[in-house]
């Protein structure tokens, strides 16, 4: 997706992604073998070896019915996110970036791109789980608010 295909996506994020991003950063829904394979490098990578999180915490059947994106920086894959569908509302997870990557535009680019497809399905909502540890990344990143009294 291009600059303007995601102006939507955009208005959610805190900073504008910079015009020259995209010719650095590149999102794609996976749709094919290859880019779930690419996406599940990625999550093994992050989660597994790097976070040593179980397996099965990390992948499951939700992966055949999410929407993934896979980010590319030129050409080569370093993140990619996870969307699942429900009535009310869109879930956002599994968001991993290679080490990498971490701290650079590739992030912004990456949720605008997520929050754009979202947008126009129709969704007004997004939810997402994280990890207490991250909140002040997300707090920095986009609009969202923290749901106090929740369970770690």
């Amino acid at each position: 997706m291009s600059q303007i295909q995601n102006k939507i996506g955009e208005s959610v994020l805190l900073r504008r992604v910079p015009p020259e991003a995209y010719l650095e950063y590149s999102t794609e829904i996976v749709r094919t073998l290859d880019g779930f394979h690419q996406i599940s490098a990625i999550r093994s990578a992050v989660f597994l070896s790097e976070q040593d999180c179980p397996y099965e915490e990390e992948f499951d059947g939700n992966d055949f019915c999410a929407t993934h994106l896979l980010l590319k920086a030129k050409g080569r894959p370093v993140g990619t996110l996870r969307i699942r569908w429900f009535a009310e509302f869109a879930k956002l997870e599994r968001i991993a970036l290679l080490p990498c990557e971490r701290g650079r535009v590739g992030l912004r680019v990456l949720l605008a791109t997520g929050f754009e497809i979202v947008s126009r399905k129709g969704y007004e909502r997004m939810i997402g789980q994280i990890q207490s540890r991250l909140w002040p990344v997300w707090s920095r990143t986009f609009k969202c608010r923290l749901i106090e009294g929740r369970p770690a």
